[in-house]
């Protein structure tokens, strides 16, 4: 028999997965976890959709805290230089004591700071769920990308100012998910295996300038 809990959820409230494309996507909220399989920390976000016919709708996407990899850390270099963070911050570890401290790091600098990247959809048994495919550097936002993100990240930055201080405690948690992996450095030994990088000219898309996540 199946088991329920008071965290199960089910229905119209279970959180369904995006058609994959590409869409202006913001950070709202996260939840630190530890990988059952390597021990590490990552992090299960909520990339909110800022514009479109899916405008409000979410997608969870795991992203990896191991910074013991190339792979990771240049991909979180990629989503500082799309969300404006340039100054260096500490990320966090359970392990070390200091998870607490990084996830209020990475919730002041990214929360709300809408940035453009293209998703896919996976599945896995009977579960689908989404991961960033690649992200679409800052140079070739269109001008429509470009306005959108700034009356999103202003709408934001107001119910932000007049709900909460702390835009984590409103936007709500992040579901439990077993099934998807952390994104990123659990799948690259390092950047390289991912592919060369190449800021003109790399994947599929030839001369977008765009990076495999």
């Amino acid at each position: 028999m199946p088991k329920l809990g008071p965290n199960s959820g089910g229905g119209d409230d279970a959180p369904k997965s995006l058609p994959g494309g590409r869409y202006v996507l913001a950070m709202t909220a996260l939840k630190r976890n530890r990988s059952k399989t390597s021990g590490n920390d990552y992090l299960r976000t909520k990339l909110e959709v800022c514009s479109g016919p899916a405008k409000g709708s979410a997608a969870w996407v795991n992203l990896s805290c191991d910074l013991s990899r190339e792979g990771t850390v240049r991909r979180w270099q990629i989503l500082m230089d799309s969300c404006g963070v340039a100054d260096e911050f500490e990320i966090g570890s359970t392990s070390e004591g200091n998870d607490r401290e990084g996830d209020k790091n990475i919730r002041d600098r990214f929360f709300g700071k809408p940035f453009v990247a293209e998703l896919k959809r996976e599945r896995r048994e009977d579960f689908e769920s989404n991961d960033i495919d690649k992200f679409i550097f800052p140079k070739y936002w269109t001008d429509e990308e470009r306005e959108v993100i700034a009356e999103w990240a202003f709408e934001y930055a107001q119910k932000r100012a007049a709900r909460d201080p702390d835009p984590g405690r409103y936007a709500g948690p992040p579901p439990e998910d077993d099934f998807a992996t952390p994104a990123g450095g659990d799948r690259y030994d390092s950047f390289q295996d991912a592919g060369q990088y190449d800021d003109g000219g790399f994947g599929s898309g030839g001369g977008d300038g765009d990076i495999p996540f």
